[in-house]
């Protein structure tokens, strides 16, 4: 625990480790956290920051052992989508936005290079999601396939999925083409997933080669094939758990079938897994599936999980496990996740608020131990000029930093749970507290015209 001690006892109390606790306190982060992934013993961290908890990484960074996040190289020379290690190599998906071409990255450990010749996007240039992206890299049997928003390598006729045949990139088949009428302008594909020795993929799309698909599809080797009636909207990602096919995304229904963002795939349609996620007052998604110790970790924006025994809150962030969902002690209210790793007998969990990249760690609570009172929902939230602190128990001290770790002068009476506090610029805050001896955070979104 010594590496996470080091940098959070400036922030709480060494001796009291709350569930969840801000991984840099008094750092800053610039951009979302996409995606973080293991190789060689380190943790890896990519996307739309080229700052890291204040360190300059441009878009790629490594963690090292004393806890510090560390430039790779020279870094990417734009963000960062997701990363993937294959053949002790990683190979990383970029962003391009506004521009008409991209590359395939690799970084060997020493140097970064492209593989292959240039990516190009033909479609019109009119917003920050319609420009030569690549967003996921992948081993299918031996073979590295990219997919993303272009529709040519060189010369060739690709259409947003691509193999590597140890020379040059050659297109899957027909690619994919079209766009679901409801979704998001994310065009082509956003995920690749190999199960059962075939390659599916998911996005905004509506054929695959000459089948209708509605944004996911399998590859077997030879040719394109819908799963079920696929989705009225975009399909973020995938996920296998205990032997199922799960799907995220934007999507609300399946062939008919309410399917609220996430759906889990019956062997001939897709259906809701047990419960639906919504996000009251914005546009609700799944970003991410990852499967820890046994059980389904989902992430994206969402604060209320609809189930057969009634509404439950979740805060961007659940664990299920086949049967029940965990909300992980409230999550993290107000803000979007999509990156988590298992870290130091917890995990370590990459998203944003706003324009702001976050990184946070959540420990669960030993067996045997009791878990500290939840303390994550302050309210008002977002809050102009004061909010309420969400305990009954005595509350020791209150104080408040920015997101640069300055302390922010508090109005706060012995016995009371409000806390107020001067006008402030618009941003992203910190409050601590003690309550019966227990130390507490909670991020705290000021927008001068909340009441």
């Amino acid at each position: 625990m010594r590496k996470l001690y080091f940098i959070l006892f400036l922030f709480i109390s060494p001796s009291v480790f709350a569930q969840w606790n801000t991984y840099c306190p008094n750092g800053f982060t610039n951009g979302a956290v996409v995606q973080l992934t293991p190789h060689k013993g380190s943790i890896y961290a990519t996307g739309l920051f080229d700052r890291l908890c204040s360190n300059q990484v441009n878009y790629l960074s490594r963690l090292d052992a004393a806890g510090n996040w560390q430039s790779v190289g020279l870094g990417l020379p734009g963000a960062g989508h997701a990363i993937t290690e294959i053949n002790n190599a990683l190979y990383i998906a970029t962003y391009n936005f506004g521009s008409r071409i991209n590359f395939i990255y690799r970084w060997n450990g020493s140097t970064l290079s492209i593989l292959g010749d240039t990516l190009f996007y033909d479609g019109p240039l009119n917003n920050s999601s319609r420009s030569a992206n690549v967003y996921d890299i992948i081993d299918y049997k031996g073979t590295i396939v990219a997919a993303g928003e272009f529709h040519r390598v060189g010369a060739d006729t690709v259409n947003g999925i691509i193999q590597w045949d140890g020379q040059q990139w050659q297109p899957l088949g027909k690619g994919l083409s079209g766009s679901l009428v409801a979704a998001y302008n994310f065009r082509f594909p956003h995920q690749l997933l190999v199960w059962d020795d075939d390659l599916y993929v998911v996005g905004n799309f509506t054929h695959a080669g000459d089948s209708l698909v509605n944004g996911v599809a399998r590859w077997d080797g030879q040719t394109w094939h819908p799963v079920g009636a696929g989705f009225d909207e975009t399909v973020y990602c995938l996920g296998v758990y205990q032997d199922t096919l799960y799907a995220g995304g934007q999507f609300n229904s399946s062939g008919g079938h309410t399917t609220r963002i996430i759906a889990k795939w019956n062997g001939t349609s897709w259906e809701e897994p047990g419960f639906g996620l919504t996000l009251f007052g914005g546009a609700p998604f799944v970003h991410t599936l990852e499967v820890f110790e046994d059980k389904l970790f989902v992430l994206g924006a969402f604060n209320e999980a609809a189930t057969p025994q009634g509404d439950e809150e979740v805060h961007n962030i659940l664990a299920f496990d086949g049967q029940q969902i965990d909300d992980l002690d409230g999550g993290r209210p107000g803000t979007n996740l999509e990156a988590i790793i298992p870290y130091d007998g917890g995990y370590l969990i990459g998203g944003y608020q706003g324009p702001v990249g976050t990184l946070h760690v959540y420990k669960p609570i030993p067996a045997g131990q009791a878990a500290p009172r939840k303390a994550l929902h302050c309210s008002p939230n977002p809050a102009s000029t004061y909010t309420y602190l969400p305990v009954d128990q005595s509350i020791e001290w209150v104080s408040m930093a920015n997101s640069r770790g300055q302390s922010i002068a508090v109005d706060w009476e012995p016995g009371s749970n409000k806390v107020s506090w001067p006008t402030l610029p618009d941003g992203i805050y910190f409050l601590q507290w003690s309550a019966n001896g227990t130390s507490f955070q909670q991020s705290i979104s000021i927008l001068s015209s909340t009441p």
